[in-house]
Formats: C-alpha cells, sequence, structure tokens
C-alpha cells in the first residue's frame, strides 16, 4: 500500500482555483475510469492508496484521487484549502458558522474588520444573522456577543423578522437573558410568561396587534387561555392573519384544541377543518350554513393556498379534504355529518381517494366530462402518487383521469411517486402511459429521474416502502434521459445503476 502519492502525479494547486471545477473534474475522473480509459485507470492506480476496480469505484475514490494530485491527503482538506483561496473572509465566516467551528469563527473576527463590520448582517437563510444560524448554542452566542453581535436583532425575512427568543428553546431562556437578549411580546406570549405580557402591553397596548415572525401576531403564538385573554384585553385581533401562511390564531392553535375553543367563545371566525379538528358537528353545521362551498374547499387550493409559505393547514393538518381529515382522526360523528352534507362532487373525490370503485363509477355515469375536469383540476392523481396510494392511482387511470395532471410544485404523478421511490406506483403509472412524463419538469427544473435521486438523497422515511433503486431502474428501462454529466451523483447505489445503464449497449 502506497503511504504517500506518487511524485509523477503531483501538481501544485492552480493560482486561482475553482472548486466546481474540482467536482466536476472528479467525476469526470470516474466516468473515465468506469470506462476503463487508460490515463484514468493510471491515474488512479498511482494515487489511489488501495486502488478499486472500476466496478467498485465511487465517487470518494474519484474525489481522493484529485485531492492527493494536488498533494491534499483528502478531498476534505482539499475542499479547505481552496475556500481559504477563493472564498472573501466573510464567506469563510458565514461556512465557519453554518458547520459550527467556533474556533475559526473566531480566528476570522480577530483578523478581518470586514467580518466583524458583518457580524450583523442578514447572512444566513430566512435573511438571519449568525446569532439566528447558533440560536441554541450558548458558547457559540457569546463569542459573536464579544465581537459585536446583536442578540436581540430581528431576522430580515420579506414576511416578518424572528428574534432569538422568538424561537428559543424554552430550556435556554434564562442563559438567553442573562447574556443580553430580551424579551419579546412574541416569546413572551409562546413561553406562557403571563406576568412579563401583562407588563409589556400595559406599558404599550399597541404590541397585542404587533408583527414579528413571518407576519404574525401575538396571538398566533399563544400559550395559554391566560396570554390569549390579556392580548385579546388590549386589543388583540381574533382573526389577523399572518403574511407568510395568511392564517388566523386559530387556525395557528387548531392542534390545541381548548385554545382554540377559547378563541371561538371569543368569536374568531370558524371553518370547516377547524370543527372536523374539534369533532363539533354542531360547528361544522355552522360552518356548511355560513357557506355550503366550504364542503368542497381542499387544503392547497384556494382558499387555503397562497404563493409565499402554503396556507398553515397545509404544513399542520396534511390532508387534502375536510372528510379526509375526519376519517383519519376516527371523529366518526363528523364523518358521517360530512357524508350526509356532502355535494356528489366532493362523494366523487372522496371515492377516488379511497379507491372506492363502485361509487366513483357510479357518479362518474352521471357526469363523465364534468366529474374527470374536477378530479384532474384537483391534483389527485399527483396526491395519491405522492402518499402511495396504489389502488387510488389505478381507480383514477382506470376512469381515464390524465396521468400528466400537474399537482404540487408543478410535478405530475410520476414525479412526485418517484420522489419517495415508491416503485409499485412508479411501474403502474409507467405500465399505463403509452408516452410517460419522462422528461416533464416540476418547478425546481427536475425531471422524474433526478426527483428520484434528490428524493433518495435528501427525502425522508414515510412509513412506506421506499426503493429509490427500483424506481431508478424503471425509469431508466423506460427511457429517461441519463445526463452522464451529473454522473456520478454520490449516491453510491443508484450511482450503480446509472454506470451499468450508461456502460451497457443500447
Amino acid at each position: 500500500m502506497k503511504q504517500s502519492p506518487d511524485p509523477q502525479w503531483v501538481s501544485p494547486l492552480p493560482a486561482k482555483p475553482n472548486w466546481e471545477q474540482q467536482q466536476k473534474r472528479a467525476k469526470q475522473l470516474l466516468r473515465a475510469y468506469w470506462k476503463n480509459e487508460p490515463d484514468a485507470v493510471e491515474r488512479i492506480r498511482a494515487l489511489h492508496p488501495k486502488a478499486p476496480t472500476p466496478a467498485e469505484s465511487k465517487l470518494l475514490d474519484a474525489q481522493l484521487v484529485i485531492a492527493r494530485g494536488y498533494g491534499f491527503a483528502s478531498w476534505a482538506k482539499l475542499k479547505l484549502k481552496i475556500e481559504s483561496l477563493t472564498q472573501t473572509p466573510v464567506e469563510q465566516f458565514v461556512a465557519a458558522v453554518k458547520r459550527r467551528d467556533l474556533a475559526a469563527a473566531r480566528a476570522l473576527l480577530e483578523s478581518h474588520v470586514a467580518v466583524r463590520a458583518q457580524i450583523n448582517a442578514p447572512l444566513f437563510s430566512f435573511d438571519s444573522m449568525a446569532v439566528h444560524a447558533v440560536a441554541d448554542d450558548l458558547e457559540f452566542l457569546a463569542m459573536l456577543k464579544e465581537f459585536g453581535a446583536d442578540l436581540n436583532s430581528a431576522t430580515q425575512w420579506k414576511c416578518g423578522g424572528f428574534t432569538l427568543l422568538d424561537q428559543a428553546k424554552p430550556e435556554l431562556l434564562p442563559q438567553l437573558l442573562e447574556l443580553g437578549a430580551s424579551l419579546t411580546v412574541f416569546a413572551a406570549a409562546r413561553l406562557n410568561l403571563v406576568n412579563e405580557l401583562r407588563a409589556m402591553l400595559e406599558s404599550d397596548p399597541a404590541l397585542a396587534r404587533a408583527r414579528g415572525g413571518d407576519g404574525q401576531t401575538p396571538l398566533h403564538v399563544a400559550a395559554s387561555t391566560e396570554v390569549i385573554d390579556l392580548l385579546v384585553q388590549y386589543g388583540a385581533d381574533l382573526d389577523a392573519r399572518d403574511v407568510d401562511h395568511t392564517a388566523t390564531p386559530a387556525q395557528y392553535l387548531v392542534g390545541q384544541p381548548n385554545l382554540c375553543r377559547h378563541l371561538l367563545s371569543l368569536g374568531t371566525t370558524p371553518d370547516l377543518f377547524m370543527a372536523v379538528m374539534l369533532n363539533d358537528v354542531a360547528l361544522a353545521q355552522r360552518c356548511i350554513e355560513q357557506d355550503p362551498i366550504c364542503l368542497e374547499h381542499r387544503i392547497g387550493l384556494p382558499p387555503y393556498a397562497n404563493d409565499e409559505g402554503g396556507h398553515i393547514y397545509i404544513w399542520q393538518l396534511k390532508v387534502a379534504a375536510p372528510l379526509e381529515l375526519a376519517r383519519r382522526l376516527k371523529h366518526k360523528e363528523v364523518e358521517a355529518f360530512l357524508n350526509a352534507h356532502s355535494p356528489e362532487s366532493v362523494v366523487f373525490l372522496d371515492a377516488l381517494w379511497r379507491a372506492d370503485e363502485v361509487t366513483a363509477k357510479k357518479l362518474l355515469t352521471r357526469a363523465p366530462e364534468s366529474m374527470r375536469t374536477l378530479a384532474n383540476g384537483s391534483r389527485l392523481m399527483a396526491e395519491a402518487a405522492w402518499e402511495c396510494r396504489l389502488d387510488s392511482v389505478k381507480l383514477m387511470l382506470d376512469i381515464g383521469l390524465d396521468p400528466h395532471a400537474r399537482g404540487v410544485h408543478e410535478s405530475t404523478p410520476l414525479d412526485r411517486a418517484a420522489f419517495h421511490g415508491y416503485a409499485e406506483v412508479v411501474a403502474l403509472l409507467l405500465e399505463r402511459d403509452p408516452n410517460p412524463p419522462l422528461t416533464a419538469r416540476n418547478e425546481f427544473g427536475g425531471q422524474p429521474l433526478m426527483t428520484c435521486n434528490h428524493g433518495a438523497q435528501y427525502g425522508w422515511e414515510t412509513g412506506k416502502p421506499r426503493d429509490h433503486v427500483a424506481v431508478t431502474k424503471l425509469l431508466l428501462n423506460a427511457g429517461a434521459p441519463l445526463d452522464p454529466s451529473w454522473m456520478p451523483t454520490g449516491h453510491e447505489a443508484l450511482d450503480e445503476c446509472y454506470r451499468k445503464h450508461w456502460l451497457a449497449p443500447h
């Protein structure tokens, strides 16, 4: 085993190195090695401490060879060196904060006036500052404060800024206050600090209607009925909608029944989803009497949609329709009431979602064109693919729904199923579609094959069978375009699929 790279293959790092270029070089080297190109084979055998065979080689192997070719022991050390040569001190500071490297961040603050000048600049996600990026790290916060960081700065997020205490863990409150963070009306409401909140409101009653993070009011984050009553006493708007999620305080607190009911008792405007969550038939009846159309409302579509962060119900309830929510919660009385009062259009969509073939086809025969148009416009097949509802997708295909109908993020059902790696759903969609949307791009520019890769690397467990390798094979076999320039991706199992497909004779 070699202890150091062969000097013949080592060259100095360019005076102006480019990290993106080095990433591309590693990918190019691995692709060439996969193809057994002589130069690539010779280079890897000379520089890799234990060269794998082409079939066994991974992206990490090529990256190591590139690094050792410049005299670095690892890819990570090459990256740090290039960043030190190409990034400004401020950019290096941002990187150090993101990786929680306190020593590096301190060194940059000590050495560069420009870094100290930007310590309160919105350099991080959602236009936040360094203190927000390390909000749960007391040692890091204390160090930043030494160099002038404002622990009470608010993020500059366009929908409304959060301060450190607005989102801090309750157990850290004493230490954060000791460090110098100031209590806000939002933090007091969220942490149920009733006495402190009362003092603030007595000093400035307008705080009851103040706007904070995401454009919320203090009522949106109220932690108790006592906090609610206090805010209302000083003029809080029961139906104020935040900016980012266009929702009222009661909609934000719908998962806390005692608080939601208390807001309703004070006169806030109810909605049918709220009635279902509370298992309140009388409230559901009231909502329907006031607005019969509410039975047809679906989360993600108007009026429960917006162009910013999506309505808060998207994140809290994670269902589309009131009837579906009642069923999921096993609120039998509300479910029966909604079933009895829902128009045929709602019953039809619900039957499709439940894969109730008899009911769906019965209603379809009465108005086939309008029912299909309704279902396609509801994004139902894309939602069913996202939820791995194989029988539902099959029924929708059986009755002639459009398998190209776009859902969330302008994604087709194929794209939605590919993200989670739902192989059975993908196989069904490919089997039943003579012209599957293999090149259709979602709003992020991704096609199903790359969406599958992204989901494999950055997705999450769903409690359902996920097999991104199987989906990759299905898509490739169906003719999904494979662009060699983005191989390898670093996901070893998928890269093996790509490698075999790319090298196979076609």
